[in-house]
């Protein structure tokens, strides 16, 4: 299923003119702490999206802005296995609900993500772009770093975060 869906981003990607994309979005994950959490549990992370105005940053969460000619994204994410395990991501009430996405969460350490619309480009209420779900391994430090992200074509400036699960 998720090869499937793959494979038909990639092609539908294919016969898209390559679209340029604002130079002033970037992509960031917050760093965040969680004491009332023990193994087992799931907590939730948000990727959010940057929008640079006359040299002000703003989210996107901030406000219901669009992010004009962004129709795909692709990001892989790291994170360390002995702390978390990626279980897949949400996409309810974020930009990129209503989207065809594909999650594969099946290497520890790696969360691969693809995300596609085939109508609208990226817009919506005041929202993170999704959510990165999680469950908890152990107590520690997980740093979550972006190994790529590119939206449509073209590769996105990112900014890591964590996750801390004190005990």
């Amino acid at each position: 299923m998720v090869r499937t869906l793959a494979l038909l981003i990639v092609a539908s990607l294919c016969w898209l003119p390559a679209l340029s994309v604002a130079q002033d979005a970037s992509v960031l994950i917050p760093e965040q702490s969680f004491d009332d959490l023990s193994a087992g549990d799931e907590l939730s992370v948000p990727v959010n999206v940057e929008h640079s105005l006359d040299g002000t940053e703003y989210f996107f969460s901030q406000g219901s802005l669009t992010i004009e000619g962004i129709i795909s994204f692709d990001m892989e994410i790291t994170y360390d296995a002995d702390v978390l395990k990626a279980v897949g991501i949400a996409t309810e009430e974020t930009f990129s609900e209503g989207w065809m996405t594909a999650v594969n969460a099946e290497e520890p350490g790696l969360l691969r993500i693809s995300g596609t619309s085939s109508a609208d480009p990226l817009q919506g209420p005041p929202a993170p772009l999704l959510y990165l779900r999680f469950e908890v391994v152990s107590h520690g430090e997980s740093e979550l770093d972006f190994r790529t992200m590119q939206f449509n074509n073209g590769e996105a400036f990112t900014t890591p975060g964590s996750v801390t699960i004190d005990e």
